[in-house]
């Protein structure tokens, strides 16, 4: 589920992301999903150094955003 999460995140608009299957994650699996951003918006921009902490908290953003549609987890 991580993975496929993951791959979701890469991929899709903040908007996209909130209609995703809703589940819950640890906080790895939420270190996990914002490393593999990062790692992704990295690439997009050719890997240039110097913008490594701007994709981390970019990525953290956009992860937490998606996981705060998830308020109903558990039901």
């Amino acid at each position: 589920m991580l993975n496929e999460t993951a791959n979701i995140i890469n991929h899709m608009s903040q908007s996209g992301m909130h209609s995703l299957l809703r589940c819950c994650h640890s906080p790895e699996q939420r270190r996990e999903l914002i490393a593999r951003k990062a790692y992704s918006l990295a690439e997009q921009r050719g890997f240039a150094a110097g913008k490594e902490l701007e994709d981390w908290l970019a990525a953290e953003r956009e992860v937490d955003l998606f996981l705060e549609g998830e308020h109903f987890c558990g039901d």
